[in-house]
């Protein structure tokens, strides 16, 4: 999968707006920094992520049942297309870094996944005088009540360590899928380059790489279709095999890492280009308003130093800018995320 922080031609286009100081005729500043047209206006352009579960409510749901069956008392559930959730203590020192008015009474949340419900709610707020924020909340995966939930579950099986699962019936003996995820990010830390990697060894051999759709059909990786009979096993000849499917792994990111390069590396250097060009339009306009201006030449070389300055600044910063978020790291990072095995739990 490859991702982009930004798209370079449409903050192209707003930096030479800015450039030609068009930004001070607008009705708003921000009307140049908002992009007319992306990919955001080509939905068929954006394909679904790939999911375990067939949505955020469901994911509740889970998680949910599971801190009930490890005995955690929480004060909440999910009815109907509704969860309910009075945030713990851990939650709630997330909380103290937002604003207090996004707080519901006591902290008791409640999310819906029903749009038409939010819309009602966003109606009613407006309509008090204080308007006051919607006490039901949408039920989407950057909610902190949703990304408190995702962070306790992955933190469920400990640091530096990945869940494993013994699928007998599903793969042989000697077989064994190793999934990982890894990438390589820019240097403000966004991910452009990451996939999922499925690494099928059998034998001692890797046999085959899959990515994470080929692998969840294959095992049919769902809620519910996998039973947990809560033995435990030798991990020690499963450790053994982590470098060989890490070395693979590796291998597929790179592959990804040089066909992403190959791909941005013509347009960089035509950005570049256009770059250098604007650059020294601005500069020539500026010797020209200077050689038509009537001032004293003091005032001129103080004018002219001055806007060389601001002029070298506003190129060097977005120059910094397309090396900083166009470009990935040398070496990407890796973890791996389970380890699913034929081996029985007895061996």
């Amino acid at each position: 999968m490859i991702e982009k922080e930004a798209e370079p031609d449409s903050l192209w286009v707003q930096f030479e707006a800015m450039m030609d100081d068009q930004v001070q005729e607008s009705e708003s500043p921000l009307d140049s920094f908002i992009p007319q047209s992306g990919r955001a206006n080509h939905p068929e352009s954006i394909s679904p992520l790939p999911r375990v579960f067939p949505s955020g409510l469901e994911y509740a749901r889970t998680a949910l049942r599971w801190f009930a069956e490890k005995g955690e008392k929480l004060d909440g559930g999910v009815e109907g297309e509704t969860v309910y959730l009075t945030a713990p203590g851990d939650l709630r020192q997330r909380l103290n870094y937002l604003p207090r008015e996004v707080r519901p009474e006591h902290d008791h949340f409640t999310l819906t996944t029903n749009k038409e419900s939010i819309h009602a709610e966003i109606r009613r707020t407006r309509q008090e005088e204080d308007a006051a924020w919607p006490q039901l909340h949408y039920l989407w995966p950057l909610h902190p009540v949703m990304e408190w939930l995702s962070d306790r579950a992955l933190n469920a099986f400990g640091r530096h360590t990945a869940p494993v699962l013994r699928l007998t019936g599903r793969l042989a003996g000697d077989e064994h899928i190793i999934l990982t995820h890894g990438g390589f990010p820019n240097r403000r830390g966004h991910v452009l380059v990451q996939q999922w990697t499925a690494v099928r060894i059998q034998g001692g051999e890797v046999v085959e790489t899959m990515n994470w759709e080929t692998l969840q059909d294959r095992l049919d990786l769902r809620p519910g279709t996998l039973p947990n009979p809560g033995r435990t096993g030798s991990t020690a000849p499963l450790r053994a095999l982590l470098p060989r499917a890490i070395a693979a792994s590796r291998d597929k990111l790179r592959a990804l890492k040089r066909a992403f390069d190959a791909e941005r590396r013509p347009i960089l250097e035509q950005h570049r280009q256009r770059l250098a060009e604007l650059k020294r339009q601005h500069e020539g306009q500026l010797r020209l308003e200077l050689e038509r201006s009537g001032q004293p030449e003091a005032v001129k070389a103080r004018r002219e130093q001055e806007r060389q300055t601001h002029i070298d600044r506003i190129f060097r910063d977005y120059q910094g800018w397309l090396e900083n978020t166009q470009s990935t790291e040398a070496e990407p990072y890796l973890q791996i995320a389970a380890v699913f095995t034929g081996t029985p739990a007895s061996q």
